[in-house]
């Protein structure tokens, strides 16, 4: 094909769809990161009839969808389509996820406008890819470009980056690959030419994909039919209670000095950050001449001033500090990132460590205008070292899933569909500047255990991993995760905690197979540090068959792997993500998104402005004391700042992440005090009711 036809195909659809054997295409617009696992397809099978929902049923059979119209067996390779809002990696599309297609196919028809109306003018071409077309400065934003990002292997879209008309030092090959290596659905080997597990979306397909795009995504609805829905059963009524049991394990961990928090603090290997050498409390940390100036207090920032209050009774956000937040924290600036971060971050038990995934390549400007990148280009996620000045970033090939064990000696990564546990000396060594998991072989094992694990150790036994199918995905702050996670994986009997044991043999770890532990209802499981009992998100159960699941609370659950039972201890009533618990094993944590019903907590008129605003656009820490079953929020965040996966370190110290999506990228890593405070605070300070 010559050049001069590779420019023009790029603007050619068709709208009348041939039944075609169709290719496959990886979605994942709004989403930056890879793909783990999907399912076999029909892939010769089609539907045959004229019927004015054709071409939605075409294009759905192409994503991989479910849908009562598509022939038996007919169930997409996803190749991309995995990545949904509500069930990441789940395999297959439904009528849930209607609302998420019709935003990546309006996210394509915007971008197809942008390179059609320069289609004469090579760079403004390419800059409908920049983050801010009119700012080359600030890089590419692969979310934005929609059903684009399944057709970045495709010529025509590699002839945008290969225009010989683009002015010099604009594109060309290396600008491709680099873009590529973060944009293209499947996920590639940063070399090219691509190649990919997953099969890709072929040209043909693409053009069926864009017309219907183009024509505003007709059909959908029609398309997917009826929603499927739990039979219904009764419904729960959630009432917040600690059992004595649990109780009595959170005084006896404290008295008889066998939780994690009494065990580090014993160790001379594990130097908290921010503590200055002689430290002897936890809330004395941060405090020396050293560690204030550079880890300063929020309120000192003009960015950050206002996220929480210091004193109780100070008129605050334009609202009265009342007793929905605590009487007062000290809340530190742990680190302002120069670029964006993706999915979850935790930290390690010293606190010196914070990893998260990456969402777009992070790129320094060089004083002479050149960039340069922050992290080695093959980076899809990074670990910051807070202790290392000149080393700040570790890159890493995993996109997502940090999580750190307990007693500061390894962490876990994921990449693809296998887990990499790995010793934590890998990082104490300043020369480590990236780590490839894949060649990584003296200080991490792995296994295939799946996403979103979190790992626990019991104080004198084995290290544990709990995770579960039945997760939703929750990337704060993206245009598609802007509300609690859906409990519609979970919303079934069927429902069940994969735990795992692992063994160390003092340089790196070995996974043993699950034991599955039935959990009804329930997911999004967590495990406490000292591996005693699994947390999880607990689901309603319908009461008709036009009601559907929504989230009840939090349970905790004893566990005994050996013979796969249960217990519940207690039961949270709270709304929220994923939570975490402190290593004393008393508080549990986790972040919200500002939803209609929070008027009232806020103590803002529901119809105003300042509550209007942040409905649906920003989120905010909870926690909760096991003990004295008080709730309270710990940030007041504005219109498009997200305060996100709360956990804590050893010493009580909690950390989480504040994405704030009004700057183009500026990400904040965050530590409070809160739960240091909260056991002395008087009864006369009741919570969130």
């Amino acid at each position: 094909m010559t050049f001069n036809a590779l420019r023009k195909k790029i603007f050619v659809t068709k709208f009348s769809l041939t039944k075609t054997a169709a290719g496959i295409l990886l979605v994942g617009s709004v989403v930056g990161t890879s793909v783990m696992s999907c399912r076999s397809r029909g892939g010769a099978n089609r539907l045959s009839s004229n019927s004015d929902t054709d071409q939605a049923v075409e294009v759905l059979n192409i994503l991989g969808a479910q849908s009562p119209h598509l022939p038996a067996g007919s169930t997409g390779t996803c190749a991309g389509a995995c990545h949904i809002g509500a069930q990441w990696h789940a395999g297959n599309l439904n009528a849930e996820h209607s609302v998420m297609i019709k935003e990546w196919a309006e996210l394509t028809k915007t971008t197809n406008t942008c390179l059609t109306a320069n289609a004469s003018a090579p760079a403004k071409k390419l800059s409908c890819f920049y983050n801010d077309p009119e700012n080359a400065a600030l890089g590419y934003n692969v979310k934005k470009i929609g059903f684009y990002r399944g057709a970045a292997h495709l010529e025509s879209t590699k002839i945008i980056f290969m225009d010989p008309l683009l002015p010099s030092g604009v594109g060309g090959e290396q600008e491709y690959k680099k873009w590529f290596s973060d944009a293209a659905m499947p996920k590639q080997p940063a070399e090219m030419p691509s190649t990919s597990a997953f099969p890709q979306l072929k040209e043909e397909d693409f053009s069926k994909l864009l017309a219907w795009s183009l024509a505003g995504a007709p059909n959908l609805n029609e398309a997917f039919g009826p929603v499927q829905i739990v039979d219904p059963v009764a419904p729960d009524t959630c009432v917040s209670d600690t059992s004595d049991e649990l109780k009595q394990q959170i005084e006896r961990l404290r008295t008889e000095k066998k939780s994690w928090t009494e065990v580090n603090k014993q160790n001379p290997r594990i130097k908290m950050l921010g503590c200055a050498e002689g430290t002897s409390s936890p809330d004395r940390c941060f405090m020396d001449e050293v560690n204030d100036l550079k880890f300063p207090e929020v309120f000192t920032d003009s960015e950050t001033k206002t996220w929480a209050n210091r004193i109780r009774s100070e008129n605050f956000n334009n609202i009265q500090i009342d007793d929905s937040m605590p009487p007062t924290q000290r809340m530190r600036l742990l680190k302002k990132l120069p670029f964006r971060s993706a999915f979850w971050a935790r930290s390690s038990a010293d606190g010196r460590f914070m990893g998260d995934g990456l969402s777009n390549q992070a790129q320094i400007t060089n004083p002479d205008g050149s960039t340069g990148p922050y992290l080695p280009d093959n980076s899809h996620g990074f670990i910051v070292d807070l202790a290392l000045d000149d080393r700040p970033y570790i890159g890493v090939s995993g996109p997502y899933d940090p999580g750190f064990f307990p007693d500061n000696n390894g962490f876990t990564w994921m990449v693809g569909g296998t887990g990499y546990f790995c010793n934590q000396r890998l990082l104490e060594n300043p020369n480590t500047k990236f780590i490839d998991f894949s060649t990584e072989t003296t200080f991490c094992g792995s296994r295939d255990v799946g996403v979103y694990q979190h790992v626990g150790r019991a104080i004198d036994d084995k290290y544990y991993i709990v995770r579960s199918d039945n997760y939703s995905n929750d990337d704060g702050g993206k245009s598609s995760y802007r509300a609690d996670p859906s409990v519609k994986p979970f919303a079934k009997e069927t429902s069940a905690a994969q735990l795992y044991t692992m063994n160390e043999d003092g340089q790196k770890f070995s996974v043993n197979p699950a034991v599955m532990l039935p959990t009804p209802f329930e997911g999004d499981f967590g495990i406490s540090p000292s591996a005693s009992f699994i947390t999880s998100r607990i689901a309603t159960r319908p009461v008709s068959p036009t009601d559907s699941s929504i989230q009840e609370g939090y349970r905790i659950r004893r566990f005994d792997p050996a013979t796969a039972a249960t217990v519940p201890l207690a039961t949270v009533c709270m709304r929220g993500g994923k939570a975490s618990i402190s290593y004393n094993e008393r508080f549990i944590v986790t972040h919200h998104y500002v939803d209609k019903m929070d008027a009232k907590e806020f103590k803002l008129d529901e119809n105003s402005d300042a509550f209007k605003d942040r409905i649906n656009n920003s989120s905010n820490v909870y926690i909760y004391d096991l003990v004295t079953k008080r709730k309270f929020r710990i940030t007041f965040m504005n219109a498009g700042q997200y305060a996100l996966y709360p956990h804590f370190r050893s010493d009580g110290w909690l950390y989480f992440l504040v994405r704030d999506v009004n700057k183009p990228t500026s990400d904040y890593l965050v530590a409070s005090d809160v739960a240091l405070r909260l056991p002395s605070l008087p009864a006369s300070y009741t919570g969130i009711k």
